[in-house]
């Protein structure tokens, strides 16, 4: 509310807001006699601070308007929660936006319903799914652990070797060249034989064979970086356990002759 005086004498005149009407209306404080003047300020001076009580009521009137507008919008996120869509319709939804190429959306679609519906039959497709949505959207780190998590809750199902296909080829493409860290490579090599051990006759059984030679040349051509490195440096024992390791543990790489 605004409140003021003309020139510093007569009646504090008092502008409150009437939310209904859309406009100011003047309204005299109690002692005075109302004003039927409407319009803007005028010659005015700021009063506002002598009313506080009034200014509390228009602060609680809207606040109370705010808070009922946040309660509507909880209440729908909450009906939403409490009544999600089905299981069918919700895999139907994250399988197009996979079409469309939008996988992160996809992803998030699949964990939804696999939190919503973790009973119904499409939840455990949708875990594996949410994962190769995952890797599909370059996002390797969520990739692996969706596909972990499948494999630790169902393992041996239909897509448990999917599920590992998944968790071998993200560390495979996080592969660096033989002069940089290798843990990314030594974690594809280990996942890729734990995926022949587990399902041989699995069609990415067959795929992983050429992926783990690229995996042992280029750890191998690794150990032959280091190895190179302390012979130089007429270090011989150092770089003959590297040339060893590369003989012993990466025997069919071309690496062995040198």
């Amino acid at each position: 509310a605004w409140c003021f005086a003309d020139k510093g004498v007569g009646p504090v005149r008092c502008w409150m807001p009437e939310v209904a009407l859309g406009r100011y209306r003047a309204v005299a404080p109690k002692g005075f006699s109302s004003i039927v003047r409407q319009g803007g300020y005028g010659d005015e001076r700021a009063m506002s601070n002598k009313m506080p009580g009034f200014n509390l009521l228009v602060g609680a009137v809207f606040g109370g308007v705010l808070m009922v507008l946040q309660g509507c919008a909880s209440s729908n996120d909450l009906q939403k929660a409490l009544n999600p869509d089905p299981p069918n319709v919700m895999y139907e939804a994250a399988d197009r936006l996979m079409t469309k190429g939008k996988y992160e959306a996809a992803a998030k679609k699949f964990e939804d319903l696999d939190r919503d519906h973790p009973y119904s039959p499409e939840a455990r497709r949708a875990i594996v799914m949410s994962a190769y949505a995952y890797y599909k959207a370059g996002k390797l780190p969520e990739a692996i652990a969706s596909a972990e998590r499948y494999t630790t809750m169902h393992p041996g199902t239909k897509e448990a070797a999917f599920a590992h296909h998944i968790i071998a080829s993200s560390y495979f493409d996080e592969m660096r060249t033989p002069n940089r860290d290798q843990s990314s490579t030594k974690k594809a090599l280990v996942e890729l034989k734990k995926l022949k051990a587990l399902y041989p006759d699995s069609e990415y059984a067959k795929k992983a064979d050429n992926r783990i030679r690229v995996t042992e040349d280029t750890l191998a051509a690794s150990e032959m970086e280091v190895g190179r490195y302390y012979l130089k440096r007429s270090n011989y024992v150092a770089a003959i356990n590297r040339f060893k390791t590369v003989v012993s543990e990466y025997q069919t790489t071309a690496h062995v002759e040198e």
